[in-house]
C-alpha cells in the first residue's frame, strides 16, 4: 500500500475509470516522493486509448495499459525548477529510468521491457 498516493490519483482524467498502475512502479513513485520531500501532484496517470489520443500521446505511451493491464507512467506537476530538480533526482534514486522534462511537469515512466532506458528527454 502506497504511503503518499491513493489509487484515484492515477485515474484517467476523462472519467472512464482506468487507473491500474503497475504496483512495483507505484512503489518506486512512493519511494521517490518520500525522498523528494515535496508533494507529487499527478497531472496524468493511466489513460484510456481515447484520452491518450486526445492528449496527443503516442500509441505506445507508457500511460496506456500494457498487455498485463497496467499503466507505467505519470506526469508530475513541477511549478518551479527547484521542485523539478527534486522530482528528477528522487526518481533516479528510486530506479525510474525513463524521464521526460516539460515546462511545468516531469514524465516518469517505467516500461523498461519495451522502451529504451535509461533515457531523459525534453518536450
Amino acid at each position: 500500500m502506497a504511503k503518499y498516493f491513493k489509487p484515484e490519483e492515477f485515474a484517467c482524467k476523462c472519467g472512464c475509470g482506468t487507473q491500474a498502475m503497475r504496483p512495483t512502479f507505484v512503489d518506486k513513485l512512493d519511494y521517490a516522493r518520500g525522498k523528494a520531500q515535496v508533494p507529487f501532484v499527478v497531472n496524468s496517470g493511466a489513460r484510456c486509448e481515447q484520452h491518450n489520443k486526445d492528449e496527443g500521446g503516442n500509441t505506445e505511451s507508457e500511460h496506456l495499459l500494457n498487455a498485463e493491464g497496467y499503466a507505467e507512467a505519470v506526469d508530475i506537476s513541477t511549478k518551479t525548477s527547484h521542485v523539478r530538480w527534486k522530482v528528477v533526482t528522487s526518481a533516479i534514486a528510486a530506479g525510474i529510468r525513463r524521464i521526460g522534462i516539460g515546462d511545468n511537469f516531469v514524465h516518469l515512466g517505467d516500461r523498461l521491457g519495451h522502451k529504451p532506458h535509461p533515457v531523459m528527454w525534453i518536450y
